[in-house]
């Protein structure tokens, strides 16, 4: 079938709406078809917007079109985070279905949902309307008490922890924060950073003394001069 190139195809339907309007007729429109005002478009939950320069009769704001870029499809409404979204095609992409603007419709098992992207995490809310993706936090930054401490921060070893009330981002036991990423604590011998504000040295009787981790004065060091060992306590005379 040939196609009817947009220039022309415009023109012919601007022709059809006059002797419309001289037959006294309405001219009803699919959706991805030429209009003028939104009461031509036939599809429910449409109107008539511009795209890429040309009115053409579109899904409504919160709708998606269950054909993509060809005509003649429906005006589904999104899906909310969380719940069913149909499978992802060429016409329709993981970007069209959710609600959500950082959703994405993603495989879940044996079906498709909508999830939040890497960077966004979940809220959970009951509500299935109020539930949405909510951006990450960095190390440091307030986070809420909401059941789910570790979604909400960016690092995945960083979980919202209370400080004198405070709900912040902090790293895990075992890890420290260097600059904004959670860091593994050092073992015996490794090199440390002596302006560090938090504990670097995995060992809990080791500090940080000239720039390696090294026992307190009351430990030695299990291994002696050799890496990883462990801080025991020094034998009383």
């Amino acid at each position: 079938m040939q196609t009817v190139p947009m220039m022309y195809g415009h023109n012919i339907f601007l022709s059809l709406c006059i002797l419309c309007h001289l037959l006294n007729c309405t001219l009803t429109q699919a959706l991805s078809d030429a209009c003028q005002d939104s009461s031509q478009c036939s599809t429910s939950n449409a109107e008539c917007g511009s795209s890429s320069g040309t009115r053409i009769c579109q899904c409504r704001n919160g709708y998606y079109d269950t054909n993509g870029v060809e005509s003649g499809g429906s005006c589904m409404q999104k899906v909310y985070v969380g719940s069913n979204c149909p499978q992802p095609t060429t016409s329709v992409p993981d970007t069209a279905t959710c609600s959500d603007n950082n959703a994405r419709c993603m495989s879940s098992g044996s079906s498709y949902t909508c999830q939040c992207i890497s960077t966004y995490y979940d809220n959970m809310n009951s509500n299935r309307i109020n539930r949405q993706c909510i951006l990450r936090r960095g190390l440091g930054v307030t986070c809420s008490d909401n059941g789910y401490p570790r979604d909400q921060c960016s690092d995945s070893r960083a979980s919202c922890i209370s400080e004198s009330g405070i709900y912040k981002c902090k790293c895990d036991p075992g890890y420290h924060q260097e600059q904004q990423q959670c860091v593994a604590n050092k073992a015996l011998g490794d090199t440390c950073n002596l302006a560090a504000t938090e504990a670097e040295c995995s060992d809990p009787a080791a500090v940080c003394l000239n720039s390696k981790c090294t026992c307190n004065t009351k430990s030695y060091d299990s291994n002696g001069l050799v890496n990883d060992g462990t801080c025991m306590p020094s034998k009383k005379k």
